[in-house]
């Protein structure tokens, strides 16, 4: 038994450490604009209905055009129901293509989850690539190791504190010694996993346990600590007058207990019957409680107990066990059948597995038990060896109960399959394509955004042994993000999913603005990672660049079109070996120069690298660098800041000689 305690032990923390990243929980279901919808007019609002409440006061939604510009729009607010948010946008929106970037906490399940998608007005449908149902969901991370020893000690204090109820009105009937302890062991855990749950949703939430109490979603947790202090007066007084009525009202608090925690987690969140799925959720508890609490107490009950009430005792126990085992079985189907949808989801996402790990361990307390049924039980007055290896029976019951309250606390930071749908991305024609190796030239990796553009972009990375051309056997491969510094967007990541062998894809708005990112690729493999950092240009996937020649003695004219309408026009002067003037002028959509505050202007020869050249201003938008040419093709680059804060680049080549 002690051996399989162990496994169970390390089964359960292998499960908590391999736990998959926590796909969302309040999911965007639908909104207006719709993702990828083109709008010869901007809209005066945009409206988003997430599948859970979510909790406005903790919950941000912002508006982005291409260059990065933040619109300003009007307060987040409730529309037409709890999980439909409003946010009204300005009177007049230029053309251009918008990611509209939400975070929200769930005021359900405590989730935190964030994603964007894109909306066009008045531009092309090859400017913009449609995410799908779900708004780019970002993924949050696995979860929290204090998440998850928090609701193990909930559960563990409610069943406790429910278990002792019922061993003092059904099973024993009788003073035990060393119920104080236990209740007060029960009602300790209760109390230090609610307050490990408040902590760690107060740091997915990026803010601070009091500003989360305050919050709509905080009060659901304050309800439950509230219930919580029922039952610890009741139990305290259970523990110092042992009278039916302390004990009832034990029992009472922590069924309430048991059902605002319910309502606090998936089932809360469901859609479709949601009497049926809380209901069986509270049912679910409540006969986990009766049964692995009175196991719990049977253990403490049977030591010193005389043969004849032992037996009795046990008898008790043993027919309400069957009852509430045969309850948590029925309960057990039908959430696992809501929450799963398919077998295909049983075995295909992280969710379907912890179901699977639990019905496993399931299994196992069902075997022992009938073991301490039809074995144990029938001789269990004598006081001799049956007794003993019941005792030993029952705490490796309630090691593996243990073990399903620890995966159960995984499974709470997992999105039930049923509330989303897998969508193919939509992948374009066009789109920006880079390559790369590691330092050590072991890995080369080919990383495809499509498309390539300021927004919502779709990736796709693939990568090869460099010796081989081989496929490299990754386990996990995830995208990081950063602009140079000195530009106001924050770093982002981006994990990716094998959707075919060897090749790994994902959505995200995590190109946000125009410029030059740098695009990590972190792939870890079986035993080591290994990383390839890239550049990757937006805005500029498909750059239109007419060339004017000039007459005699005059340079060739470059006019480089870019985004929302703006143009650069460029040229080297002479266009001869030796000392030249690179020009850059940057003009609006109107025609009219554009100002520009700040600007980087380099020279690169073809096979070589690039020199960075020291910009004068000769007007607002128009910029001259010297340099030294040789003969052979040449790549101008200027990269610049508007006054407004976004960033344009443009490029052109030219043969010197």
């Amino acid at each position: 038994m002690r051996r399989v305690r162990v496994v169970i032990a390390l089964a359960v923390l292998g499960v908590a450490l391999a736990a998959p990243r926590a796909g969302a929980h309040a999911l965007l279901e639908s909104s207006m604009p719709a993702d990828g919808e083109l709008l010869d007019e901007g809209p005066r609002e945009v409206l988003l209905d997430f599948t859970e409440p979510p909790d406005l006061g903790l919950s941000t939604v912002e508006v982005v055009d291409q260059t990065g510009a933040l619109l300003e729009t009007g307060p987040l607010e409730l529309a037409s129901s709890a999980r439909e948010v409003r946010l009204e946008l300005p009177s007049e929106l230029a053309d251009g293509v918008y990611t509209v970037s939400w975070r929200v906490l769930s005021t359900v399940d405590g989730h935190v989850t964030a994603g964007g998608f894109s909306f066009g007005v008045g531009v092309d449908a090859s400017a913009i690539a449609p995410t799908g149902e779900g708004g780019g969901v970002v993924e949050t991370g696995a979860p929290s190791a204090l998440a998850v020893a928090g609701r193990w000690g909930f559960y563990w204090g409610l069943t406790l504190l429910l278990g002792g109820a019922i061993a003092a009105l059904v099973i024993f009937r009788e003073r035990l010694r060393g119920a104080a302890l236990l209740l007060a062991i029960g009602w300790a855990a209760g109390a230090l996993g609610l307050g490990a749950m408040l902590m760690a949703e107060a740091s997915s939430a990026d803010t601070s346990a009091a500003t989360l109490i305050l919050s709509d979603r905080g009060r659901i947790l304050a309800i439950r600590g509230i219930v919580l202090l029922v039952a610890g007066g009741a139990a305290l007084l259970a523990a110092i007058r042992p009278r039916a009525l302390w004990w009832g009202i034990l029992g009472v608090a922590t069924l309430g207990a048991m059902f605002v925690h319910a309502q606090a987690g998936h089932a809360g969140a469901a859609i479709t019957t949601p009497w049926l799925a809380l209901g069986a959720q509270w049912l679910h508890l409540v006969a986990i409680g009766a049964w692995i609490g009175g196991l719990a107490w049977l253990l403490l009950g049977i030591w010193g107990t005389l043969p004849e009430r032992r037996r009795s005792a046990v008898a008790r126990y043993s027919t309400m066990a069957g009852i509430a085992v045969a309850g948590v079985a029925v309960t057990g189907v039908v959430r696992a059948w809501n929450e799963v949808g398919s077998w295909g989801e049983l075995w295909g996402s992280g969710f379907g597995l912890t179901v699977v790990g639990k019905s496993v361990l399931f299994g196992g307390l069902l075997a022992i038990g009938a073991y301490n049924r039809f074995r144990l039980v029938p001789g269990i007055a004598d006081a001799g060896r049956r007794v003993h290896l019941l005792r030993r029976t029952v705490s490796s019951e309630l090691a593996i109960a243990a073990g399903i309250f620890g995966i159960t606390g995984v499974m709470a930071g997992l999105v039930p399959p049923a509330q989303y749908e897998h969508h193919a991305m939509e992948q374009q024609a066009e789109g920006v394509e880079v390559r790369g190796t590691d330092f050590a030239t072991t890995v080369e990796v080919r990383l495809r955004a499509t498309p390539g553009q300021a927004g919502l972009n779709a990736f796709e990375v693939e990568a090869n042994d460099f010796d081989t051309g081989e496929p490299v056997a990754a386990r996990a491969v995830t995208l990081l993000f950063s602009l140079p510094e000195g530009a106001d967007v924050g770093s982002s990541e981006l994990p990716l999913e094998e959707e075919e062998p060897e090749r790994w894809n994902a959505q995200g708005t995590n190109l946000s603005v125009d410029g030059t990112w740098r695009v990590g690729v972190l792939i870890e493999l079986a035993d080591d990672s290994v990383q390839v950092d890239l550049e990757l240009d937006t805005g500029m996937a498909a750059p239109h660049v007419e060339v004017i020649e000039g007459g005699p003695g005059e340079p060739d004219l470059y006019m480089i079109s870019l985004s929302e309408g703006r143009s650069v026009q460029a040229f080297v002067d002479p266009g001869g070996m030796g000392q030249n003037e690179v020009h850059f002028t940057f003009f609006d959509a109107e025609g009219g120069e554009l100002p520009i505050e700040e600007i980087a202007i380099s020279a690169a020869p073809h096979e070589g690298e690039p020199l960075d050249l020291e910009p004068r201003r000769l007007s607002p938008g128009h910029f001259v660098a010297s340099v030294d040419l040789d003969h052979g093709s040449w790549r101008f680059s200027a990269e610049a800041h508007t006054e407004e804060g976004s960033m344009l680049t443009a490029e052109f080549e030219e043969e010197i000689g």
